[in-house]
């Protein structure tokens, strides 16, 4: 291929256009549909963005320097639409909408130059965005308000421009800003950096000595981007990494990777992975299909190391999942180009992807549906608590909460966040009980105890009844609540409330003597 943009960008058709335009619209409608809304952690960067506006710093609670997020980039958006008088929450959901969106239209751009790799006849190209498009956890996590569909635009950019190699200049100072920008937005991406370093190196068209200078110059660029960031939030903050990762990174290994080889087995379930990898690994030749198989590889053992995530549909993958999709169209190519297929009528032939999109569809409904459910249910529900306890509470009253995103974003209140997130002391120095969920295993009975926040709303559980102790000691399902609630010094500094907000119930604890 030559210099010239064009081989890269031929011109595209207003048929294409109209068919990514549906692909996209295809993502909205599932969303309508199933009303997805932002979810809780979501919350947790709008409280940071607000406080910002406000003037009280980059901060969770004021006059606490914390970082409870790992999305700065993310944080910083919604800070900007808050400055301009935007609301941040309805502007957080439409900007995930749209990254998710584009993210469908960088798939079609990605699978078309390895569709030229790999000679793959033209309607094949559609096959991943399609499958991404149709993917329910797209849609959820589109409209999540979080920065996960932005994070998986960068990265794709990122490696697709990353992947070409006697290009001009423009294209390298791409790759750079779209690897720094990825990594302000999620820290992940900095373990994707060495796959398109190294990919400097196999550029035929050079000589040796100014391929190793090109790998070298874009290292160096994306180690001062970053680093000029790191170093800022580390005089800022105080720690060499974000609190979340001391609150959610704990335990022993064999405790993580069995829960993140469970985690990753879904993504093989759904996405056909076994089946997909290797006829791609049979047939894989070309720049661009190497670096796609080694991102995916990286990030797969990343990801199973780490533990992965308890939310349903697979966020932690998300920045992978349109590599996913690509891949999953060689799956496709095999049965198209079946023996089996040969003598069939072209009808059964069209039939067999429709057939294979409805079991992605249905495989991946049937694992994870239930699961998003309950806990857009949830969010609903802290939205009423978060609500009534801004108009109960006074505003200097420290509120104890297991969910630290809608409550503490509407109440406005000072938090203890009993799961460590928000919260150094936890993060650092709280018990970890590895048979709680990934990222969720860090809390101290000790530090509520000592710190005495004058309401604790624990998990606030909705009931459609006044709830006993009993009751709630029964639905509650965190040990460290169960412990605490039952220790005979907690007793004697709460007593027990319950509340009705609209027709359900809640129960909380308050601090004697206020």
């Amino acid at each position: 291929m030559g210099n010239n943009s064009s081989d890269f960008y031929p011109k595209i058709s207003s048929r294409t256009i109209a068919a990514l335009l549906a692909l996209m619209a295809l993502v909205i409608i599932q969303g309508s549909i199933f009303n997805w809304k932002p979810a809780d952690d979501a919350y947790i960067s709008f409280r940071y963005a607000a406080n910002l506006v406000d003037g009280n710093g980059l901060v969770f609670n004021q006059g606490e320097r914390v970082e409870g997020y790992t999305n700065f980039l993310w944080t910083i958006l919604m800070a900007l639409y808050g400055w301009v008088g935007l609301d941040i929450v309805l502007a957080g959901m439409w900007l995930s909408i749209i990254c998710a969106c584009t993210a469908v239209a960088i798939t079609w751009m990605v699978a078309r130059e390895t569709a030229r790799e790999r000679d793959w006849p033209v309607w094949l190209v559609w096959i991943g965005p399609l499958l991404l498009a149709c993917y329910p956890g797209w849609s959820y996590w589109a409209h999540s308000g979080m920065e996960s569909p932005l994070f998986a635009c960068l990265v794709m950019l990122f490696l697709f421009c990353g992947s070409r190699g006697p290009c001009s200049t423009k294209y390298f100072l791409l790759t750079a800003l779209f690897g720094i920008l990825a990594a302000l937005t999620r820290w992940e991406a900095v373990i994707l950096w060495p796959v398109i370093v190294i990919a400097q190196c196999f550029d035929g068209a050079r000589p040796a000595s100014k391929r190793y200078m090109r790998a070298g110059t874009l290292a160096v660029l994306l180690v001062i981007g970053f680093g000029s960031y790191f170093i800022g939030r580390m005089m800022y903050y105080g720690d060499v990494m974000s609190n979340t990762y001391y609150a959610k990174v704990g335990g022993a290994l064999f405790s993580r990777v069995p829960r993140g080889l469970v985690y990753t087995g879904e993504l093989a379930i759904c996405w056909f992975m076994p089946l997909s990898i290797i006829p791609w690994l049979v047939r894989c030749k070309g720049r661009l299909s190497n670096i796609l198989l080694a991102a995916l590889g990286i990030y797969i053992f990343y990801v199973t190391w780490t533990g992965g995530d308890h939310f349903a549909w697979l966020r932690f993958y998300m920045p992978v999942l349109p590599i996913a999709a690509i891949m999953s169209t060689e799956l496709v190519k095999c049965i198209a180009e079946s023996s089996l297929l040969k003598n069939v009528p072209r009808v059964s032939q069209i039939i067999i992807p429709l057939a294979f999109l409805c079991l992605f569809v249905g495989a991946s409904m049937r694992m994870d549906y239930i699961s998003a459910q309950r806990h857009h249910d949830y969010v609903r529900w802290w939205k009423e608590v978060g609500q009534w306890s801004r108009n109960s509470f006074p505003s200097s009253y420290r509120l104890a909460v297991i969910p630290a995103g809608v409550i503490p974003y509407l109440s406005r209140n000072p938090i203890l966040d009993l799961m460590g997130l928000t919260d150094r002391e936890i993060a650092h120095f709280g018990e970890i009980d590895l048979s709680e969920a990934p990222g969720h295993q860090k809390s101290s009975t000790a530090v509520v105890l000592k710190r005495k926040p004058e309401i604790i709303l624990g998990e606030a559980l909705p009931f459609v009844y006044p709830p006993t102790v009993y009751d709630l000691l029964r639905r509650t399902n965190r040990k460290m609540l169960l412990k605490l609630y039952q220790m005979p010094e907690f007793q004697k500094l709460y007593d027990y409330k319950v509340v009705k907000i609209g027709t359900t119930y809640t129960a909380y604890w308050v601090l004697k003597g206020i």
